[in-house]
């Protein structure tokens, strides 16, 4: 979870490479994620790039403006 987190802070910054290395987190998280019940085994996110980029844009924004309350 911590490279997912630390992979959208990137890809929210602006770092090109980062959305890739966002995927592949993502992906492996969902992986380790299928071996529990539902709903928890559904995964975070599934989307296409443009989608997961557009989420994790979301979730940063969030996450920051949770840390200025």
């Amino acid at each position: 979870m911590d490279e997912v987190l630390t992979t959208c802070f990137d890809h929210a910054l602006g770092n090109r490479g980062a959305l890739e290395r966002l995927i592949a987190a993502m992906n492996r998280f969902n992986s380790y994620l299928s071996g529990y019940a539902p709903p928890v085994s559904l995964g975070l996110f599934r989307g296409t790039p443009e989608e997961i980029s557009a989420w994790a844009e979301q979730l940063t924004s969030q996450i920051l403006s949770n840390n200025e309350q």
